[in-house]
């Protein structure tokens, strides 16, 4: 699909995305935010929960905190299967997605913010500080350091990603960018 260029008025996106590349495609629509007024996509059910998990729940990552800094999300509805032809074999929602009228994510910021949550997300078993470390973040930052930023950002040393809210993830992010 094509976009508004610089300067020109957002564009609205409605899409059925091909399931096995939905994920790819609408974190690259996050990178086009400025450029689109909103995006309403219809996809297979199960990345309609990953997308609208809340902290806590075992379907909460990187793709939900992702979208939880930049993004309203909005379940619009659930189709079933019979509702296509030919009949797929999953369920599928349809979600529309509008960009935050006050950004959360500075211009330029999300791929740092992205790396980080990924990292943290990575080992979703293990604290966040072995998370951090057993990725490409544990050979720029000891542990210690990494100790350090979560009591900065007053987040437990013993926590899980999965346990923590956007706004949280994002502060330690920022915490390590500076800390570099």
């Amino acid at each position: 699909a094509g976009y508004a260029g610089e300067g020109a008025d957002p564009v609205r996106l409605v899409s059925n995305l091909p399931y096995n590349v939905s994920a790819p495609l609408l974190r690259r629509c996050l990178d086009l935010r400025g450029q689109l007024n909103d995006w309403s996509v219809m996809f297979q059910s199960e990345v309609a929960v990953r997308l609208l998990a809340r902290p806590g729940s075992r379907d909460y990552g990187s793709l939900s905190v992702l979208h939880g800094l930049t993004v309203t999300l909005s379940k619009e509805m659930d189709l079933s299967p019979n509702c296509f032809f030919p009949v797929p074999k999953f369920d599928s929602t349809f979600v529309r997605i509008t960009p935050l009228e006050v950004p959360v994510v500075e211009e330029g910021e999300l791929s740092d913010v992205e790396r980080v949550v990924r990292a943290a997300f990575a080992t979703r078993r293990k604290t966040l500080v072995n998370s951090l470390r057993a990725g490409p973040l544990g050979a720029e930052h000891s542990a210690d350091d990494l100790r350090a930023a979560l009591s900065r950002c007053a987040i437990e040393p013993l926590a899980r990603a999965e346990s923590l809210e956007p706004a949280r993830l994002l502060a330690l992010a920022r915490e390590l960018q500076g800390a570099r």
